[in-house]
């Protein structure tokens, strides 16, 4: 065997990384659970800190990571209260302290649960559409802006009601309704992190026929899952799923959540791609996804000039980090 062939074959260190930090995780959800009927306030406290510390370990160290705060829109109103937020590196340090973040220096907000609940879902979707009205665009000059708020968020949750069973088709299943209570893309969650059961990140395709995709495949395709003919916005929750033919053990819930984050990140703040480009490339098990709840939107949830641009041949394949691209992970 050649030195490259072992090379490609060695487990990377990064797994061992992060099992270390999903254990640590683990040890501590179980501590504070055994107190949490007596002090339900501290064990939510207790773990946001613990997401806190793992954001600030694992992102780019110059992106400041705070805990419980509102996000203030430039027209003054304020967003929900948010678990734990992630700041530009920008930030002004004179407002940091301040619980009132501003809009346009958010880079992402998230709900943290120590065990998330079926229950919980529906408030997490208002408290989506709520963030995204408030960090809205100034202006959707591509498909990529159009689909995607410029503030991440989503769910980091330590364990959950399904995570005893094992049970992904029951999130699936929830995540589903979730995306059916969505009026437009931009309110999607992009992350939904539970650390002992599975990660789901969001993968959305804007699929169009020629000059696209060849006539026979789209035809196929639109057969298939019922699209109309002009065309889709496909939006879909992947996670890991066991493929036959395919040797590939179930990942870490951590690594998949922080590959996630850098990746959107790297969207906003280009001098993170190549960070985000190794570690969707880094040796890990786990990297074939599968899909799980799926939503399909008409072209015409994008600005009209957008999709104008799309039917005259706009979109590009296989062109990294295009904002025109037909796919974002």
């Amino acid at each position: 065997m050649s030195d490259g062939a072992a090379e490609s074959s060695q487990p990377h260190d990064l797994l061992d990384f992060m099992n270390e930090v999903s254990h640590e995780l683990q040890f501590e959800y179980e501590r504070i659970t055994r107190r949490s009927k007596q002090d339900p306030g501290t064990a939510g406290d207790e773990g946001e800190s613990l997401w806190k510390e793992i954001l600030s370990g694992w992102l780019p160290r110059d992106l400041p990571v705070v805990t419980k705060g509102r996000i203030l829109g430039a027209d003054g109103n304020s967003s929900p209260q948010v678990d734990v937020l992630v700041l530009h590196s920008g930030y002004p340090e004179k407002l940091i302290a301040k619980k009132q973040y501003l809009a346009g220096g958010v880079l992402a907000a998230f709900e943290c649960k120590l065990t998330l609940r079926k229950r919980d879902i529906a408030k997490i979707g208002e408290n989506a559409r709520a963030i995204r009205e408030i960090a809205a665009r100034a202006k959707d000059e591509s498909p990529y802006k159009a689909l995607h708020s410029p503030i991440i968020y989503g769910v980091l949750a330590n364990s959950s009601e399904w995570s005893t069973r094992g049970d992904v088709l029951k999130v699936d299943s929830v995540l589903s309704d979730l995306f059916s209570s969505h009026s437009q893309p931009q309110d999607v969650l992009d992350v939904i992190c539970i650390a002992d059961l599975a990660c789901w990140t969001r993968f959305t395709t804007v699929a169009c026929g020629p000059p696209y995709w060849p006539a026979d495949l789209w035809e196929k395709s639109r057969n298939l899952y019922g699209w109309p003919e002009e065309g889709v916005i496909h939006d879909q929750y992947s996670r890991w799923m066991e493929m036959e033919g395919v040797d590939d053990s179930a990942p870490n819930a951590i690594y998949v959540l922080i590959s996630k984050l850098l990746r959107r990140i790297a969207w906003e703040m280009p001098q993170y791609r190549g960070l985000a480009d190794y570690w969707n490339i880094a040796n890990v098990p786990g990297k074939n996804g599968g899909a799980g709840a799926v939503r399909n939107w008409p072209l015409s949830v994008m600005p009209d000039e957008v999709v104008q641009q799309v039917r005259l041949g706009g979109l590009t394949s296989g062109v990294h980090w295009s904002p025109w691209s037909t796919g974002y992970h």
